[in-house]
């Protein structure tokens, strides 16, 4: 029971009245040439890992923000050619939009029918076409904004044949083919990004582990002293995790200030472009606390992987 206890750290070992004081420990720790490399490996990890929660975060609110942008939604074009390929007059397009917007309105599944104006339409077609468009010369095809009620029965096929009877080139799009691709395409890059969060944690621990290991391989003879003079595993243990939790912390808290600064300057830069094709993402209140907790997350990794790596080594030790 008592080993058990003290593997814990919830009973006491035997102190031998040097390392009592604050921030002093039996080994040299401090003067240790590896604690830079402990801080700076930290640190660099904790960058890496706010940048791929970060982009793990903005993809799912990417994928939600599609998802119920365009659920229950579909638009009908009529192009401003026929199916044999010959333009249209102006006036025939905006015939046909309108008849096509009045049926659509007496259907009982659909909840509202919105026609786009000129000036709306000739927004959406800018970022391709350009800002000098000849409205005059240029026909443009009449579209239509259709919102259905929430689980309606949508019999697709003869919505379809009815908009066609009107208008023979009419197409109706409910978004679902390409929404898929793009939602499929959003999720990979996600788990993509949480296993790289997965690689990196386990990355940590490995390293930290070494690092312990070769400090506790350099001090192989003052830990055979401290043995011989009744210091147990558990307080050799308790000083090593106390100082590699401290180095972490350290690390991981000017990683975490690094990280942030890098994040503004690409919400920044996200922020002063036209992204017409995304929509604006932010980080709701739980992954920004998820975020500023990486810091004592990471420093308790370190710490308990510290303290098991102790542990291990020492029982090797005669």
């Amino acid at each position: 029971m008592d080993k058990i206890l003290r593997l814990l750290g919830l009973k006491k070992d035997r102190f031998l009245g040097i390392a009592t004081a604050k921030r002093r420990y039996d080994l040299p720790l401090d003067r240790n040439a590896g604690n830079k490399f402990v801080k700076i490996l930290v640190g660099l990890m904790t960058v890496l890992l706010m940048l791929s929660l970060s982009g793990a975060f903005a993809l799912s609110g990417l994928a939600e923000r599609w998802s119920s942008g365009l659920e229950g939604k579909a638009s009908v074009e009529i192009p401003a050619k026929d199916i044999n390929g010959i333009l249209l007059p102006q006036e025939d397009i905006k015939t046909a939009t309108q008849k096509i917007a009045l049926m659509l309105e007496d259907d009982k599944t659909i909840e509202t029918v919105t026609v786009l104006s000129e000036a709306e339409i000739i927004a959406l077609i800018s970022p391709w076409l350009g800002d000098d468009i000849d409205t005059q010369t240029t026909p443009f095809p009449g579209i239509i904004s259709l919102t259905f009620y929430k689980q309606a029965d949508i019999n697709k096929a003869a919505l379809i044949t009815n908009i066609q009877h009107i208008a023979p080139q009419a197409r109706l799009d409910t978004h679902e083919s390409w929404l898929n691709d793009v939602l499929r395409l959003t999720n990979s890059l996600r788990f993509a990004a949480y296993v790289i969060v997965l690689v990196i944690g386990l990355t940590t621990i490995v390293a930290i582990a070494g690092a312990v290991r070769a400090r506790l391989s350099a001090y192989k003879e003052d830990l055979e002293l401290l043995h011989l003079m009744g210091a147990q595993d558990n307080y050799i243990a308790r000083q090593l995790q106390r100082h590699t939790m401290i180095l972490a912390l350290q690390g991981s808290f000017l990683g975490f200030v690094f990280g942030l600064i890098l994040l503004g300057i690409m919400a920044w830069l996200l922020s002063s472009k036209d992204l017409t094709l995304i929509p604006e993402f932010t980080l709701d209140g739980g992954q920004k606390i998820i975020l500023f907790l990486i810091p004592i997350i990471i420093s308790v990794m370190a710490m308990g992987t510290a303290r098991l790596t102790v542990l291990r080594t020492l029982k090797q030790l005669p």
